[in-house]
C-alpha cells in the first residue's frame, strides 16, 4: 500500500510538470492526547489515556470519548486540474496499529462540456456538489464508484443539477439470490440539485434503493441556507441540514430522519452559536440543544469560550420514562491558533441515560488536547 500510495504521488508530480498542468495538494493532520474517567451509576471509577482527538467523534463514539482508539487522522487531497479536465483524489488514515488499512475518500477524474453546462465524473465518486455540509452531519449519497453526471445551464446562474449512476450501497442481500442486473444498478440511482442564490443556498440528493443489497430503504439529504439577513447584519447566519433514511421501505424500524437548524452570530470579537436538533426513529425521538459561545483575543490568536447540550428523548423507546434528561454536557476551551494550525485544551464533563429501564447514568469527566495542522 506504501509503495502504491508513493507512486500514485510520482504520477500526479509528474504529470503536472510533463503537461503543465497545476496540481493543487492540501490537506490535514489532527491528532492529540485524550484522558477520560467514567462512572456508571455508583459502580466503580474506571479511566484511561491514549493518542486520540474527539473533535470530531460521533454520537456513539462520544459516549465513551474514542473513536477506536484512533491515534489521529491524516487526509491529503491532490487536484490535478488542466481546464476543462482534471482528477481529485483524498486519501486518508485513521488507524496506525497493525493492520489499519488506508482509505481512498475518493478517486475520480472529470470533464467540463459545453462552456462549462455539462460535467462528467468517472471513479470512485466523492467531492459533490449535492452534500449536506457541517457542522453536525457531514455527508454525501454519491460516494461508490460509478459515473456522475451534472447539468448546469446557463440560463440559471447557480443551478445544478443532475444524476448518478453507481454501485449498490452494501453488499448484496442475504434474502436476495438473483443474478445482479442492470435494473437494480438503475434502482440505486442518486438524483441530485443544488441552487445558489444571493438571498439563499439549496443543496440536496435523493439515494434510490434496490432489493438487491442489504441496505434498507431510500435516502435523502438537505441542505438550506439563509443568506439576507447577513447582507444588513454581518457575521450572522442561519442553516438548516438533515438526512433521513429507510425511506419507502416497509420496515419500520429502518425508518431514521435527523434534524439540524443552526444559527450563528460571529462579529469579530466572538463566535455564539446555538444547534437545534430532532431525531426521530420508529420508537423514539431525541431533542438536542447546543448552545456555545467563545470569546476572540489577540486578534482571533487566542479563544476562550465554552459549549453546553441538553438532550431528551421521547417515544415508547425512551431510555428511562422518569428521567428528567437524557444528556447534559458541559464542554469549555481554550485554542491558541497559527496561521495554518491551532492548538486546544478541551476538558468535558458528561452526565447520560444510556442504560434502557435503568435509573442510573454514566458520567465522564475527560481531558484533550487537539493539535490539528492543515496544508
Amino acid at each position: 500500500m506504501k509503495k502504491l500510495f508513493a507512486a500514485l504521488v510520482i504520477t500526479f508530480v509528474a504529470a503536472g510538470i510533463l503537461a503543465a498542468q497545476e496540481l493543487k495538494v492540501s490537506g490535514e493532520i489532527k491528532t492529540g492526547f485524550f484522558w477520560y474517567q467514567r462512572q456508571i451509576g455508583d459502580g466503580d471509577i474506571s479511566g484511561e489515556g491514549y493518542v486520540h482527538n474527539s473533535e470530531d467523534d460521533d454520537e456513539e463514539q462520544r459516549l465513551f470519548n474514542k473513536s477506536g482508539k484512533s491515534q489521529g487522522r491524516f487526509r491529503m487531497n491532490l487536484w490535478l486540474d488542466n481546464g476543462n479536465t482534471g482528477m481529485k483524489v483524498r486519501f486518508e488514515q485513521t488507524e496506525w496499529r497493525d493492520s489499519g488499512i488506508p482509505k481512498w475518500g475518493y478517486a475520480f477524474a472529470y470533464g467540463d462540456f459545453f462552456n462549462d453546462q455539462l460535467k462528467l465524473s468517472v471513479g470512485k465518486l466523492g467531492d459533490s456538489a449535492w452534500g449536506i455540509g457541517g457542522p453536525e452531519m457531514w455527508k454525501e449519497l454519491d460516494t461508490q464508484i460509478g459515473i456522475r453526471t451534472e447539468i448546469k445551464p446557463g440560463i440559471v446562474p447557480g443551478l445544478n443539477f443532475g444524476f448518478v449512476l453507481n454501485d449498490m450501497s452494501d453488499q448484496q442481500s442475504y434474502y436476495y439470490q438473483e443474478p445482479q442486473t442492470l435494473l437494480d444498478i438503475f434502482k440505486e440511482t442518486v438524483l441530485g440539485l443544488a441552487y445558489t442564490h444571493d438571498y439563499f443556498a439549496l443543496r440536496m440528493a435523493y439515494r434510490l434503493d434496490s432489493e438487491f443489497d442489504e441496505d434498507m430503504g431510500d435516502k435523502f439529504i438537505y441542505r438550506i441556507e439563509e443568506r439576507a439577513i447577513q447582507k444588513a447584519l454581518p457575521g450572522f447566519q442561519i442553516w438548516a441540514n438533515g438526512s433521513w433514511e429507510g425511506l419507502r421501505t416497509e420496515d419500520e424500524q429502518a425508518l431514521w430522519m435527523i434534524n439540524w437548524l443552526y444559527m450563528q452570530y460571529a462579529p469579530e470579537m466572538f463566535t455564539a452559536q446555538i444547534r437545534l436538533g430532532y431525531d426521530a426513529y420508529s420508537r423514539r425521538s431525541v431533542f438536542y440543544a447546543r448552545p456555545s459561545f467563545y470569546y476572540n483575543l489577540f486578534d482571533n490568536f487566542l479563544n476562550v469560550g465554552a459549549s453546553f447540550e441538553f438532550a431528551q428523548d421521547f417515544g415508547e423507546g425512551k431510555y428511562y420514562k422518569e428521567s428528567p434528561y437524557l444528556r447534559l454536557v458541559v464542554e469549555p476551551q481554550i485554542r491558541v491558533n497559527f496561521s495554518s494550525a491551532y492548538a486546544a485544551l478541551v476538558y468535558q464533563y458528561r452526565n447520560e441515560y444510556h442504560t434502557i429501564g435503568k435509573d442510573e447514568t454514566y458520567k465522564v469527566h475527560a481531558l484533550n488536547l487537539r493539535v490539528v495542522y492543515s496544508f
